[in-house]
């Protein structure tokens, strides 16, 4: 349903509202594209420009030597170290694609399941509890993350006993792969948020009907919701993929702790 019906868009009043509400929205497109677009140029600026103050808003004498110097022969022969700007533009598009294909099914489900399988007590306690996730800072979930992609799927250095056995569960030494990365953001109390939003506005009559007719729980989902998703579906893959792309701390951390594990004491 359209922000302002169709009927009587000719007056003044809604014409106005629409021009209105369109300007704020081009302003907004604006100013997220801006930071690319001073990207762009400031790498087009020689050395002279870049550092004038003020600055300039656009290149008056533009050069292409920071994109010869990343696609120099001295960066193709380093390859085998990994400082080839290819290799981590590789490994970024891996982890926010592998992210991606996890956390968007995984927390449509845990709403889903939320908007329209519980009741509305126990759903409500739910999902204060998913969403209390958001609260805990990063540096709270580092010790057991770290335990966790080391000794998966056991976030402790000592696995349980397998019960009747004096024999501990096998663990996976996750680290420094791109499993370390992906498997610990399969969850986002965010995306849960955005979910669950748009799976409240569906009215529950279809779901009803869809289960009369027969339909399971996958098969509603699968032919009802997914159709009826698709804008806050991409939302929620845009968020994904630039929170996914913007990670640094955690993959650092990853592969500097994999490089000196034997350094750190085993008991």
């Amino acid at each position: 349903m359209p922000l302002i019906p169709k009927v009587g868009r000719k007056k003044i009043r809604y014409r106005l509202t629409l021009g209105i509400i369109t300007a704020v929205l081009w302003l907004g497109v604006i100013i997220h594209l801006f930071p690319v677009y001073w990207m762009v140029i400031t790498s087009l600026k020689p050395y002279h420009e870049l550092l004038k103050l003020p600055p300039t808003w656009y290149v008056k004498e533009p050069t292409l030597y920071v994109w010869k110097l990343i696609f120099s022969r001295f960066h193709i022969a380093d390859l085998s170290t990994g400082n080839w700007i290819l290799v981590p533009l590789k490994n970024s598009f891996i982890l926010a694609g592998g992210i991606i294909a996890i956390q968007v099914p995984v927390t449509a489900f845990v709403a889903y399941a939320l908007s329209k399988l519980e009741t509305p007590k126990w759903s409500r306690v739910m999902f204060l509890y998913f969403i209390g996730t958001m609260l805990l800072p990063f540096e709270i979930a580092l010790i057991p993350r770290y335990l966790l992609v080391q000794y998966f799927p056991f976030a402790s250095r000592r696995p349980p006993f397998i019960p009747f056995t004096r024999t501990r569960f096998p663990t996976l030494n996750l680290l420094n792969t791109y499993w370390s990365v992906i498997l610990p953001s399969a969850y986002a109390g965010f995306s849960v948020l955005l979910f669950k939003g748009h799976f409240d506005s569906i009215p529950d009559e279809l779901i009803n009907a869809a289960r009369l007719d027969g339909a399971g729980e996958f098969g509603i989902f699968g032919r009802i919701i997914i159709p009826m998703s698709r804008p806050v579906i991409a939302v929620v893959s845009y968020f994904c993929f630039a929170g996914a792309w913007n990670q640094f701390m955690w993959p650092l951390i990853d592969s500097r702790l994999q490089q000196n594990k034997n350094k750190i004491p085993q008991q």
